[in-house]
């Protein structure tokens, strides 16, 4: 400890303009650069899908000025410009990038970090900007703030940069101000809030031209208020004439005023402050030092003039938003570096050599504080999955047309779709201030012709909703989550009948395809020929075609839901003759063929798998689920009796073809991959999840121990870094299948026994299990390859995504491979199952029961309603 004390000896003693051994330019470089290090090791902005409603706004204005649109003229917007003209000229090199948005705002608060630094250290010393400094680099609102496409911080970051300039040594007065005028112009046409901090910017040139005759001083603060009315006139002038009464008239409106509540701005302050108490400790305690003094230093004067004028204009304020209390965060980061460096100073110099090692440990315990509070604030997006899932509604409509109405403008945003000018800021501040109503937002609609709709904040008021009602579709609804389409003008009406009518022709017409209550993977268009996964495979005339997805259990699955949700007995009835065509093709080893026929007399004992039997895709265990689906129905005693002895000869040939490690084969046949434990395509884990199903049914213990063997089997070959493999050898080891399936841990397959593990946990009391899941949930997390997207393969040692093509050959991309093999497999997209898994794997990590059920129940909501708002639209 007192080694690290006496290495750390320049840092406590240094005084003021004592010049540290790293010059000050490179210092605030060092800074800025660990800090956006910092912040993207911290927080995960770069896939959360909306860091702040204000994104949507401020990037639908850009997309629409840089279409065209005037600002103010034809697009309403409450706010000052300059960040809109910078983002909109931001289209012509990186168009629609929400990425590169946030970069813009990321380098801003580098920018506002420097210009700190300089200032603070100018007017004390490097300690106590570097104490400043990371106090509020450590804040999580400064954090969140630092990506967010909102105008708040760049307009601040602009403000602490005129102060920097305006405290120079260099260049001359005159241009000094003038440069210091103008970036506080630029702030102030950010967002106007920081007019607040002129009083504080005033005294910073007061205080640094006090030494100047006093002509001087009225120069200096006539060069910058010339040059900052001047920088204000330009913009104003190039914003237009309606840019004043749109600026003005809501932040003053009486709605709002009428609305106010002192209480209620001082709990809200209160409330956003305490989320950072190790920043705003350091802070008070470095006032009440400051103020205990009652000889206050110029560089004082500023930092308590920044902290009280923000202050009690906010306490004011109606309402107060979060990120308004960034004004104060500054300040008070100013203040807790004083109040860091005038303890441990005070220690250091005076308290020998145990005061050094005091000094040290408060201090780098105030640094562990910091970082803790903010890895504390991290978090899943809020509402992530249901965002993300409306999200991709909207962009699988985005073909329909250009303009879509929505109060979350991202979402139209990152479909490269414009939203109603007047529209474009659909905020609740509007909506508060009487500045947008029903009315509005009709009068838009039918101006515009909008070829979607969505809202996720602020909910249709009855007018709208009528209107809403009458004219669109509602296509996906969950929660406070809406979106909606055009209604045809075949739907005009009793929309549901209609719908019902339409999906009776479907299944009747489906219903004719079958033979003898079988059907086929598909039936040519022409002459009618039956065929399995692929026209090339034909199938015979009577064949029941067994093999997903166009099996004949999935489609008997489809004609009993139709009949649960319409009643239709001939749904029914045709979901029945596809069991009965089950029962009769059944081999006498309990499995299927993929294209299955009548089996003669099976003679008692246990017959052999035939060479071509397959257990790929889940076939088996999807075959006994439309069974016990069936046979739970009310049925004459004789099909149910068949439906038992059917599903029994299942079950006894998945517990026969169980292997000795606890998993399932690929299929009988000689190929060099066909013994190997297979995860591919659900299979071992679906037959765990059916074997375990099928238990409860009919309570036999030898269906259980077999689930049990397979669960330990995913146990053992979970790999150290929490993936599994598609396939692993008698050794247990990863193994290769057909020549494009490497040797590698699986997304989806990983995916797949997350959701087994869970399932069986139900039945089966292993503590393994939660351990296995949290890990899995990790890895899926760091394996991402984007916002929401993963890749199917990855190397074993690298974690790197892995392409490899017929060959064996490998690529670094899915779009370098063979044409044939890019649209052939699942490479790499948005995986749903990924997704599930991972906001499972979440759950289980809180380890809290309740909000574990909670969250499958969600998940399974959101899964619903995607399925349906696709199927609508």
């Amino acid at each position: 400890m007192l080694d690290v004390a006496n290495r750390l000896r320049p840092f406590f003693s240094a005084r003021p303009g004592t010049p540290w051994v790293v010059p000050g330019a490179l210092w605030v470089l060092l800074l800025t650069s660990a800090f956006v290090v910092w912040v993207t090791v911290v927080f995960p902005w770069i896939g959360f899908h909306e860091l702040s409603q204000d994104e949507g706004y401020n990037m639908a204005k850009a997309a629409l000025v840089h279409a065209g649109f005037g600002l103010y003229r034809d697009i309403w917007s409450d706010q000052p410009p300059v960040l809109t003209f910078v983002l909109s000229s931001l289209q012509w090199v990186f168009p629609w990038s929400v990425l590169a948005g946030r970069l813009v705002v990321l380098g801003s608060s580098a920018l506002l970090l420097g210009s700190l630094f300089v200032l603070i250290a100018r007017l004390h010393d490097r300690r106590t900007a570097l104490c400043a400094v990371v106090l509020l680099g450590t804040a999580p609102m400064f954090i969140r703030l630092s990506v967010s496409i909102m105008i708040g911080l760049p307009s601040v970051a602009l403000a602490v940069a005129a102060m920097a300039v305006a405290t120079a040594a260099r260049p001359a007065l005159t241009a000094r101000m003038a440069l210091a005028g103008l970036l506080f112009a630029l702030s102030l046409q950010t967002k106007l809030f920081t007019f607040l901090l002129a009083p504080a910017l005033v005294a910073a040139i007061l205080f640094t031209t006090a030494d100047a005759v006093r002509g001087e001083r009225k120069r200096a603060l006539g060069v910058f208020f010339v040059a900052c009315a001047l920088g204000l006139s330009l913009v104003t002038l190039l914003a237009g004439d309606a840019f004043v009464a749109q600026l003005i008239r809501p932040h003053v409106s009486g709605q709002l005023r009428n609305q106010y509540s002192l209480a209620d701005s001082a709990g809200r302050i209160g409330i956003e402050l305490g989320h950072h108490a190790v920043l705003v400790g350091a802070g008070m305690v470095g006032l009440v030092l400051t103020v205990a003094r009652w000889r206050f230093h110029p560089p004082e004067v500023m930092a308590v003039l920044w902290l009280f004028v923000p202050g009690i204009a906010l306490l004011l304020h109606t309402p107060v938003w979060g990120h308004q209390v960034l004004l104060l965060l500054v300040p008070l980061a100013w203040f807790g570096g004083m109040a860091v460096v005038a303890v441990a100073g005070g220690l250091w110099a005076r308290g020998g050599r145990a005061g050094r090692g005091v000094a040290v440990v408060g201090v780098l315990g105030l640094l562990l504080l910091g970082v803790t509070e903010a890895l504390n604030s991290r978090g899943s997006e809020s509402q992530g999955s249901a965002k993300r899932a409306l999200a991709e509604l909207v962009q699988g409509s985005a073909e329909r047309g250009r303009w879509m109405v929505t109060d979350s403008p991202l979402d139209a945003f990152r479909a490269r779709l414009l939203v109603p000018p007047e529209l474009a800021v659909y905020s609740m501040k509007r909506v508060m201030a009487g500045e947008l109503d029903p009315s509005h937002v009709i009068k838009a609609i039918e101006r515009w012709h909008p070829h979607q709709l969505s809202f996720r904040r602020v909910f249709p008021k009855p007018e709208l909703q009528a209107y809403l009602d009458r004219h669109f579709v509602r296509t996906f609804q969950l929660k406070q989550f809406s979106h909606h389409l055009p209604a045809p003008q075949a739907f005009e009406g009793d929309a549901a009948v209609q719908v019902g009518q339409q999906l009776d022709r479907l299944l009747d017409g489906f219903a004719a395809t079958a033979v003898e209550g079988g059907f086929a993977g598909g039936v040519a268009a022409e002459g009618g020929a039956r065929f399995g996964e692929k026209p090339a495979q034909p199938i015979g005339p009577t064949s029941v075609y067994m093999r997903p997805p166009g099996s004949t259990p999935r489609v008997g699955a489809c004609f009993l839901q139709a009949h649960a949700l319409t009643g239709r007995q001939r749904h029914l009835e045709t979901a029945i003759r596809a069991a009965e065509a089950m029962v009769r093709t059944q081999s006498c080893s309990g499995g299927w063929l993929s294209a299955a026929h009548a089996s003669p007399a099976c003679v008692p004992g246990r017959a052999l798998p035939e060479k071509g039997m397959t257990l790929d895709e889940g076939m088996v265990a999807e075959a006994i689920g439309f069974l016990l689906d069936l046979h739970s129905r009310e049925l004459p005693l004789g099909l149910r009796a068949d439906l038992r002895r059917a599903i029994v000869r299942s079950l006894d040939f998945l517990v026969a073809t169980q292997n000795a490690h606890g998993a399932w084969r690929y299929d009988f046949s000689q190929s060099a991959y066909a013994a190997h434990s297979t995860l591919n395509d659900d299979l071992t884990t679906s037959h765990i999840r059916i074997l375990l199903r099928a238990h409860r049914v009919f309570g036999e213990p030898r269906i259980r121990r077999a689930a049990i063997r397979g669960i330990d089997f995913l146990l053992r070959i979970q790999s150290p870094n929490g993936g599994w493999a598609q396939q692993s050898d008698d050794a247990l080891r990863p193994a290769p299948a057909r020549t494009f399936e490497p040797a590698a841990l699986a997304t989806i397959e990983t995916a797949l026994v997350v959701r087994t593990l869970l399932d069986a946990s139900a039945d089966v009391d292993d503590a393994r299990i939660p351990a296995a899941v949290v890990r899995a949930g990790k890895w899926l997390e760091a394996s991402a390859v984007g916002v929401n997207r993963w890749a199917r393969f990855h190397d074993l040692r690298s974690n790197r995504p892995v392409f490899q093509d017929r060959q064996g050959h490998r690529y670094n991309s899915a779009k370098e491979l063979p044409t044939e093999r890019q649209d052939g497999y699942r490479w790499e997209g948005p995986f749903p199952e990924v997704a599930d898994a991972i906001a499972r794997a979440r759950a289980v990590a809180d380890g809290d029961r309740k909000r574990m059920e909670a969250t499958l129940q969600y998940q399974s909501l959101m899964t619903r309603a995607i399925d349906q708002g696709r199927a609508r639209a």
